[in-house]
């Protein structure tokens, strides 16, 4: 049997019998507030989600970062970063490797969440910042408008945007650090295409009030809670 083929992100990549065809990324990568690094980080990780770096593919900083249109030390050091949150490895001599997904790793991050997150609802539920408390009802209306059209890459936006308005709220900027890491992990090979929201988060869209502000605690926790059967920008 002839050996599973692996090629740059220029041309035809086969693994077993599949065959991906790759695109140049260049145009993807643009300067709208965040680092360079910071870009190639999510772009990587988005394509890791996507599929289109699949689980066992090896790669080397020069191929992806002609890929995304970057130097290789971006990609260096965006990879260093997902190498430490989980979904790739760093091999001396040979490149980047793409890792499956830890569940027990994945399953010990949603139980911090819970741990940490839902006393800190509790603490920004004290704010009388109104200021504060109108940006977390206007994220949770965008919440709920992404989930009843059933678009699943704007509602896990703006479940992430939610929930890092709770945690500015609370002031714990290390918490809100820890937890952003978590939010960062990301699970292959689950295609968000079909994912429907309305149907994810239908407890929140049936039971929880608007404005969220003046259920916090109840909302952030079944957010957090629901949010933990799909994966996570």
């Amino acid at each position: 049997m002839a050996a599973s083929r692996r090629e740059t992100p220029f041309g035809p990549r086969r693994i077993g019998s599949a065959v991906l065809t790759w695109q140049n990324r260049s145009t993807s990568i643009v300067n709208r507030g965040p680092t360079l690094t910071q870009q190639t980080t999510e772009r990587l990780r988005q394509a890791i989600v996507d599929g289109e770096l699949p689980p066992g593919s090896l790669h080397s900083a020069t191929a992806l970062g002609e890929w995304l249109g970057v130097s290789r030390i971006p990609v260096r050091e965006a990879t260093a970063e997902l190498a430490r949150l989980g979904p790739v490895s760093i091999e001396p001599n040979r490149g980047i490797r793409i890792l499956e997904t830890d569940i027990d790793s994945l399953i010990d991050g949603f139980e911090l969440r819970m741990i940490v997150e839902v006393p800190l609802a509790r603490k920004a539920a004290l704010s009388s910042d109104a200021a504060a408390r109108k940006t977390l009802d206007d994220r949770f209306t965008q919440f709920r408008t992404a989930a009843e059209t059933d678009d699943p890459e704007a509602t896990l936006r703006a479940d992430r945007d939610f929930h890092s308005a709770v945690l500015e709220m609370a002031g714990n900027a290390r918490a809100a650090e820890v937890l952003q890491e978590q939010r960062n992990v990301v699970v292959v090979d689950v295609q968000l295409s079909r994912l429907r929201p309305s149907v994810v988060f239908h407890n929140i869209l049936d039971l929880l009030p608007v404005p969220c502000s003046y259920d916090l605690v109840h909302c952030s926790a079944r957010l957090a809670r629901d949010s933990s059967r799909i994966p996570h920008f």
